[in-house]
C-alpha cells in the first residue's frame, strides 16, 4: 500500500504519518498541546547534537564579506583575514548565528524505533506522538523537511546553503531518518510555540514502563476535551517484540 504524502516548499514528498517520542518528565509538554492546541519548537541550540546546523564556510562566500583591496592597508588586511584559521572563526560565527534563529520540532518516520524509545521515551517510561500531516494547515506542512545525511557537516558556498544546513545531519543519525518543522524564531536563542490542527494529532502510545498516573491524567484530560478521534494505546512486549495496545 502506498504511503500517503504531502509536497513542501522545497516540492519533496513528505509522508503524512510522523512521529515524535518524549520523555517522562515532558508530560506537561503533553498536556498542553492537548489543552491550548500548540508544540514547542526548540531553539537549535538547544538540540542535543553539538554539531547540528554547523557547516564550514566555502573560501568564496567568505571572500564576498571581505573588505575589497582599494590600497595597501586593506590588501595587508585580506592577506591576514584570508588565513584558515580566521576563515574557521567565521563559520563558527555565521554557524552560531543561523543557530541562535532556528526554531526545529523533530519528528520521525520510525513509529517502532527501540533505539528512541530508548533514548528519547526516557527507557519506555515516556510516550509516543503520531501525527498525521493530511490533517494539518498548509502554513505549517510548507515547512516539514527531510533530514539529509552525510559523512561530515557541510560547506556552505551561499546563504541559501546555509539556510539548508538545517536539513543536513551527520551519518551518526541516520537510524533516526528525521524529519523537521522549520521555521525563524521571533527572537535569538529562544524557542518558539505554534498553533496546531489538534486533528493531527493522531495517536499517543504510552512506553512500556510508563507510569499509570500519567496515562489516567491524559486519558481523562482527552474525555473531557472531547478528542474522540485521538488513539490512546501502550506498548507490550509479547512474543520477543513490541505491540501496540489500545487502552
Amino acid at each position: 500500500m502506498e504511503t500517503p504524502t504531502f509536497q513542501n516548499t522545497d516540492k519533496d514528498f513528505i509522508p503524512c504519518i510522523l512521529h515524535k517520542y518524549k520523555g517522562e518528565k515532558t508530560l506537561g509538554h503533553l498536556i498542553r498541546i492537548l489543552n491550548e492546541s500548540t508544540i514547542y519548537l526548540a531553539n537549535a541550540c538547544e538540540l542535543n547534537d553539538r554539531f547540528d546546523l554547523r557547516f564550514n564556510v566555502a573560501p568564496e562566500l567568505y571572500d564576498s564579506y571581505l573588505p575589497k583591496e582599494k590600497n595597501t592597508l586593506n590588501k595587508l588586511v585580506s592577506k591576514i583575514v584570508r588565513l584558515p584559521s580566521m576563515r574557521d572563526e567565521f563559520s563558527e560565527k555565521l554557524s552560531d548565528s543561523f543557530r541562535s534563529n532556528a526554531a526545529i520540532f523533530s519528528l520521525t518516520s520510525d513509529g517502532m524505533s527501540e533505539s528512541m524509545w530508548a533514548y528519547y521515551g526516557s527507557e519506555h517510561r515516556g510516550y509516543k506522538l503520531t501525527f498525521d500531516f493530511s490533517n494539518e494547515e498548509k502554513w505549517i506542512t510548507d515547512f516539514v523537511f527531510k533530514v539529509n545525511y552525510q559523512n561530515e557537516i557541510p560547506t556552505v558556498r551561499t546563504i541559501e546553503d546555509a539556510l539548508n544546513s538545517a536539513k543536513i545531519k551527520t551519518l551518526n543519525w541516520a537510524h533516526e531518518q528525521e524529519y523537521r518543522i522549520l521555521f525563524k524564531s521571533n527572537t535569538p536563542y529562544v524557542a518558539e510555540i505554534i498553533n496546531i490542527n489538534i486533528s493531527s494529532l493522531v495517536g499517543i502510545t504510552f512506553g512500556e514502563k510508563a507510569d499509570l498516573n500519567n496515562i489516567e491524567i491524559i486519558k481523562t484530560l482527552c474525555t473531557s476535551l472531547g478528542l474522540k478521534h485521538l488513539k490512546l494505546s501502550k506498548l507490550k512486549f509479547q512474543r520477543n517484540k513490541h505491540v501496540e495496545e489500545l487502552i
